[in-house]
């Protein structure tokens, strides 16, 4: 019943990842989090409870709109 709170523990880690890369503009490391905990996260999606369900897809969601035309060309934060 609680062997969630250890596989969403390793998307959070992902999420607090892409969320530290954002806040010093590391793009690459960004990305790679973002794609990072969205595999975990379809790996797993069917093992989480709803309310956990939603909130990391609202995360996520959150960041790849936040991350919409983010490249090397334009310097957010700058």
């Amino acid at each position: 019943m609680f062997g969630y709170k250890r596989k969403t523990g390793e998307i959070d880690a992902q999420l607090t990842i892409v969320a530290n890369s954002l806040a010093n503009n590391y793009k690459d490391a960004a990305r790679d989090g973002l794609k990072e905990a969205r595999r975990l996260f379809e790996a797993m999606e069917g093992e989480l409870p709803e309310k956990e369900r939603r909130r990391i897809r609202q995360q996520i969601d959150c960041f790849q709109e936040e991350m919409k035309g983010y490249s090397h060309y334009n310097h957010i934060g700058w």
